[in-house]
């Protein structure tokens, strides 16, 4: 051999220890874990959250259910969703409020490569105890955004100049999109996180007014109603990430306002002033069904999605009896359940054993009572029974024993609302009323 044979010689002899070297140096450092969520020792998090770990590389999710290796403690019952790189601990009920969690991911989990987890790893986050934020008056008399817990000491979310108009929560808590005015006209689109904290704006609407911002179920897009004057408002969609906007619907014989998705992100309903009802559109190929409905109020699915309430008048009653009307998303079929009641503005508890409603006598006097009917027709219970207050729709806590609805004193001019918390498992309020009105929870 020559001096160059064993040259080459020695370098592949190298090349392969080196080699060697690093198949047991990566077999020893095996598989990286590079971000979790919610963040280690986080505090006030939604009841909500789904669990999420991102490792390095592609993993090999385990063939049976019984091996899984994500688990939360005290135990919750829940699925894995498994991605390219990442596992999402999906519970099937809203974990418990004010409970510090710990979420342990088993040594051993192996990636498509066959490396390994070496070492357990855990981390731990405090959820958020029950609150509400509602629209209340500041200090120079504005109408700014306000939480508040079931002890109901007030927080104050914003500070807008001119105030803020209407909001909406996003199904997991952890943002707020809310219309406010300009100093002149038009309204602009923002959005905050539940503490306050991370105030952005969405959309800058210029001389437009921008409201009844609605956060679709999975967050990326939120429905709104535009109105360019003199004209009407229509329904339009905006990505909250990348600030595209668009039209529901091209043809702009389709006005509206206060969207409604439904609850798997498939149709988009609206109040349609100009046809005296209420409008859905299928967003995936734009086909429309019309519902009639004459009392302007939005309309509100049910927990699946299968059946949309309306309300609309019975014109044969002399009093103009209000009544819910269902449609059937299957069929496309109406059907008016029975009721000696005039009843408006439906709510699903998220376990979907009960349901909130407004009440009252055909031709009484007086406002509007909170009522909660279970499912199927079981046993009704009227929480609110003064004719002096009139009351708005009556909204769930994440886990299905809390309502918060605002009054308004219909005998005395000028009263300001009022929210209340209301625990159904007492049957009484949890805290005195708050001052403010259009009370929504805050998961």
């Amino acid at each position: 051999m020559t001096t160059f044979d064993r040259l080459v010689l020695a370098v592949l002899a190298l090349l392969a220890a080196a080699a060697v070297t690093l198949v047991l140096v990566g077999d020893r450092v095996g598989v990286r874990i590079v971000e979790v969520s919610p963040s280690p020792d986080a505090a006030q998090v939604s009841t909500l959250v789904r669990p999420r770990v991102l490792f390095d590389q592609p993993m090999a999710p385990p063939a049976r259910a019984a091996e899984a290796p994500l688990r939360i403690t005290p135990e919750a019952a829940a699925e894995l969703i498994w991605s390219a790189r990442g596992v999402t601990l999906r519970p099937r009920r809203p974990l418990l409020p004010a409970v510090t969690y710990t979420v342990r991911v088993d040594a051993g989990l192996a990636s498509n490569q066959n490396r390994r987890l070496l070492r357990e790893f855990s981390w731990q986050f405090t959820t958020a105890a029950p609150a509400v934020v509602y629209l209340g008056p500041d200090a120079a008399g504005r109408e700014q955004l306000f939480s508040a817990g079931l002890s109901g000491d007030p927080h104050q979310l914003t500070e807008q100049p001119e105030g803020v108009w209407d909001y909406h929560v996003a199904g997991d808590g952890s943002a707020i999109v809310y219309s406010a005015p300009r100093d002149q006209h038009g309204n602009d689109l923002f959005a905050v996180e539940r503490d306050g904290g991370g105030a952005r704006r969405l959309l800058d609407c210029g001389s437009d007014d921008c409201f009844n911002p609605r956060w679709s179920p999975g967050g990326g897009e939120v429905a709104f109603a535009r109105r360019t004057l003199p004209g009407p408002p229509r329904v339009f969609l905006l990505d909250a990430r990348g600030g595209a906007v668009r039209p529901v619907l091209e043809d702009v014989s389709f006005v509206g306002f206060d969207p409604r998705w439904s609850p798997d992100g498939e149709w988009l309903a609206w109040v349609a002033p100009l046809e005296n009802g209420v409008r859905l559109a299928r967003l995936s190929d734009g086909s429309t069904t019309f519902v009639p409905s004459r009392t302007g109020e939005p309309p509100e699915w049910n927990r699946d999605g299968s059946k949309l309430f309306v309300t609309d008048v019975d014109v044969n009653d002399a009093h103009f009896r209000t009544r819910l009307v269902a449609l059937s998303i299957e069929s496309l079929t109406l059907d008016a359940p029975e009721s000696h009641y005039e009843e408006w503005g439906v709510r699903w508890a998220p376990d979907g054993e009960r349901a909130s409603l407004l009440r009252r006598e055909p031709g009484a006097g007086g406002g509007g009572q909170v009522w909660t009917v279970e499912s199927g027709g079981g046993q009704e219970r009227q929480l609110t029974s003064d004719s002096a207050f009139d009351h708005g729709p009556a909204q769930w806590s994440a886990d299905s024993r809390y309502l918060t609805f605002h009054r308004i004193a219909l005998e005395i001019a000028g009263a300001a609302a009022e929210v209340v918390l209301w625990d159904t498992a007492a049957d009484a309020p949890v805290a005195a009323p708050l001052t403010g009105r259009s009370p929504s929870w805050l998961p």
